[in-house]
């Protein structure tokens, strides 16, 4: 384990470094050192297991436009019949 792993574990959960940090309960600069390799904040087991075992993230769901959803489009004025006179 090292600090590239350590940042590619939190990137497959989804996760920014506050992210990471709240859950696990330490600050957003130690997630930063660890990813960094800064000896001070080395990746301990417990570090290791703890993100290893959050959950992965799941796939997004492709999201549309605005404007562009899948909603049928309206008929133009031509599809539409005129309103039958009275």
């Amino acid at each position: 384990m090292n600090a590239a792993d350590y940042k590619a574990e939190r990137i497959k959960r989804g996760l920014s470094q506050s992210a990471l940090a709240a859950l696990v309960g330490v600050s957003r600069g130690c997630i930063n050192y660890r990813e960094a390799g800064h000896p001070r904040y080395p990746i301990t087991a417990e570090a290791w297991l703890a993100i290893c075992s959050l959950p992965l993230r799941s796939p997004k769901k492709a999201r549309s436009r605005k404007g562009q959803n899948d909603q049928a489009e309206a008929p133009s004025l031509s599809e539409v019949d005129p309103p039958a006179a009275g």
